[in-house]
């Protein structure tokens, strides 16, 4: 649970939001850990299946580098580009992090996930767990999620909330999240009812983004009607069985034209207010999509970083026409614009912890002169 001081923190922090600030004298209230880029699957529509990352993980001397900000963070997540499971560490940043009283986040594709890693977060009092499930039926989800298994991944759920019975305790709070296009969204309803009968607290929807040009058709933005009634269905089963969800914002069917640049934008983004995201080389950017690096924990403290020229600038920005360019057309699920078709596509975007995509090759100085 929080301490009073992180209570207090986000007090202020949210204040400072409000205001709008640019120098804050609160601390993040959420801290994000990238605890590695490595990932033992490639899902059709992820951003690991479209770009070369380098593969990092994120290292003990970089995790603490940010234990001036442990005691005032009110939220804590250990997930970015990669699975968590895949660091070594990952216990350890859990067990150090679990004491000082930020909420702990895990998003998992829950195929690594052994016994004795369930026994240590439930123990520990993890907060929130969350599952990457894209499907209700194994023929879906095994077609998405290469290198997965469905049957192996519900068992794995159910022991999680098996253990969850047998220590008598309410945490953590279980979500399955749901990543929709257009190949599998007629599933989400079903999805719904799969959650509800693994003793689910949450399911939630996000939009699948995509990565690579030939994801670009699978989008659920060509197919608003339609994807509209699913997220109605899937309101009334998740209404029926008591079951929370989450869903993204409703595509405006009116056809008016975006008549304003301002319509377009995102919503208004708090994360440079509110976190860190701290990548698995320990270079610190504003969130798991953007590209602009804030500072560098291999080589500067924290509390340096937090306040620089960088974060003033984009906390000045960040919500207007003059956003940089990752920021314009984000697709976050939370600030995105769903009715913006470029938010959906990110065929050009260059994500994180990526190698550089490398020039295409010069045509020979001579030969292009004796072309001409």
């Amino acid at each position: 649970m929080p301490s009073q001081k992180a209570i207090d923190n986000k007090a202020l922090n949210d204040r400072e939001l409000a205001e709008e600030r640019t120098i804050l004298a609160s601390k993040p209230q959420r801290l994000v850990f990238e605890t590695t880029n490595r990932c033992n699957l490639r899902c059709a529509m992820c951003g690991q299946s479209h770009r070369d990352f380098v593969g990092r993980d994120l290292q003990p001397e970089v995790f603490a580098r940010t234990e001036p900000y442990w005691e005032t963070a009110h939220d804590a997540s250990l997930f970015g580009w990669g699975e968590p499971l895949m660091n070594k560490h990952l216990g350890s940043y859990f067990d150090l992090l679990a004491p000082r009283g930020p909420s702990i986040f895990v998003l998992t594709n829950a195929m690594l996930l052994k016994q004795e890693m369930i026994d240590r977060f439930l123990t520990g009092g993890l907060t929130y767990l969350n599952f990457s499930v894209d499907g209700a039926t194994a023929a879906t989800y095994n077609r998405i999620r290469k290198g997965a298994d469905f049957d192996t991944v519900i068992a794995n759920i159910r022991k999680v909330v098996a253990k969850k019975r047998e220590l008598g305790v309410s945490h953590p709070y279980l979500r399955m999240v749901f990543v929709g296009m257009r190949s599998n969204v007629e599933e989400f309803p079903d999805f719904v009812d799969l959650a509800a009968s693994l003793g689910m607290d949450e399911a939630k929807m996000v939009h699948m983004i995509a990565y690579g040009q030939e994801m670009v058709g699978e989008i659920l933005f060509d197919h608003k009607e339609r994807t509209n009634e699913i997220l109605d269905e899937a309101e009334r089963r998740a209404k029926a069985h008591g079951l929370k969800l989450t869903i993204p914002d409703r595509f405006d069917l009116s056809g008016k034209p975006v008549l304003e640049p301002m319509q377009s934008l995102h919503k208004k983004c708090p994360r440079p207010w509110e976190e860190v995201f701290v990548q698995s080389d320990g270079k610190v950017r504003l969130c798991m999509l953007s590209k602009d690096i804030m500072g560098d924990l291999n080589v500067e403290g924290i509390e340096d970083i937090w306040n620089n020229e960088k974060f003033q600038q984009v906390r000045g920005t960040i919500n207007t026409p003059q956003a940089m360019s990752t920021c314009a057309k984000c697709p976050q699920y939370k600030e995105m614009n769903v009715n913006d078709r470029a938010a959906f596509i990110q065929v050009e975007t260059t994500l994180p912890g990526t190698k550089p995509t490398p020039a295409p090759p010069q045509p020979d100085a001579a030969l292009a002169e004796a072309a001409e």
